[in-house]
């Protein structure tokens, strides 16, 4: 579950950047996601909260294996629906 603002976000996402560029990015903050692993709880909800706005820009077939794949990529556990805005969640 997820935000309204985080939901917005993925849509711009999908509007302003093609697939290729919005999956560069995807792996660029999962990627990320492994140094800040480590760091304080808030970082890792950021983290995860950045993940999860890249990742639903995705058809909805393509957005389990993404995330799988990242995970087994970076070797982080990457808490998918995490927002770290405490406004209202929307399914």
């Amino acid at each position: 579950m997820i935000c309204a603002n985080c939901k917005k976000s993925s849509e711009n996402l999908l509007n302003s950047f093609t697939r290729l560029e919005r999956l560069h990015l995807l792996a660029s903050a999962a990627a990320m996601a492994r140094s800040i692993d480590q760091g304080p709880a808030m970082d890792r909800e950021i983290s995860s909260s950045v993940v999860t706005k890249r990742l639903i820009s995705f058809p909805e077939q393509e957005q389990q294996a993404l995330l799988e794949y990242l995970k087994r990529a970076v070797g982080v556990e990457i808490k998918l629906g995490s927002c770290a805005h405490g406004i209202q969640i929307i399914s």
